[in-house]
């Protein structure tokens, strides 16, 4: 599963990404049609930040201006690293782990079929 595909599925459930900004701890998360907006602090402005619910998931907060897809406002905003908030995402989906494309051998495995020569030199021993 790439990103692209994990946004999509967010994207289906929105009460999932709100269970992922309060894990972050961000409050008052109210889900519109189009969007979702919370707040930084359990004080904070209700709508000051907003998630937009497209294949983007683009989030803006408008009170500090950071802007990004959730990934990357989640990392910033928090501080945490990629793998933090992604296996955050894994845990919310209940993915244990992701299907990468395969790996890829240089020039189609052209070259892992030469062999390595061994060295083949031979010493002749010759009476003095």
């Amino acid at each position: 599963m790439i990103i692209e595909e994990i946004k999509k599925t967010l994207l289906e459930s929105p009460e999932i990404i709100c269970n992922i900004l309060e894990y972050f701890g961000f409050y008052h998360m109210k889900i519109y049609s189009n969007r979702i907006s919370f707040a930084n602090s359990e004080d904070g402005n209700r709508n000051g930040i907003s998630l937009k619910l497209d294949e983007s998931l683009v989030v803006k907060d408008f009170v500090r201006g950071h802007k990004g897809d959730i990934f990357s406002f989640l990392i910033k905003s928090r501080n945490v690293s990629f793998k933090e908030v992604l296996d955050r995402v894994k845990y919310e989906l209940g993915i244990d782990c992701f299907d990468f494309a395969p790996k890829v051998e240089p020039f189609s495995g052209l070259f892992s079929k030469c062999r390595k020569k061994k060295n083949t030199l031979e010493y002749k021993v010759y009476p003095e």
